[in-house]
């Protein structure tokens, strides 16, 4: 998204612009992929309220309609199985995650007890 507000910036300035991807799609590290069945995001999979300058932009662009409201639980896929992560424990005490991936989460849960 920041290559598309970049050239989308320069061409308001009067600039020509070219986009060119590094993968055979359009998106940069956003993406939607099917696994077991189930759609799942990769890459950039929200914008909360906390990136006005994405809001603004796709509000610019006419794109704010197309946001749609997270009504799912955040869910891990391993081995092709959906596992859903309804509390910060489920995070931490389970295999799914590596130490090295439970550290950054839980370290600054454990200095907040």
């Amino acid at each position: 998204m920041a290559g598309t507000a970049a050239a989308y910036t320069l061409r308001k300035h009067t600039y020509a612009v070219t986009i060119i991807e590094k993968a055979d799609r359009l998106g940069g590290r956003m993406r939607s992929e099917a696994v077991g069945g189930i759609i799942s995001e990769a890459g950039a999979s929200f914008v909360g309220n906390i990136y006005p300058n994405v809001l603004g932009f796709l509000q610019e662009v006419g794109l704010a309609g197309e946001l749609a409201e997270r009504k799912s639980i955040a869910t891990i896929m391993r081995s092709s199985m959906p596992y859903q992560l309804n509390h910060w424990s489920t995070w931490l005490g389970n295999s799914w995650l590596s130490y090295g991936a439970k550290y950054p989460i839980g370290n600054p849960l454990v200095l907040l007890v």
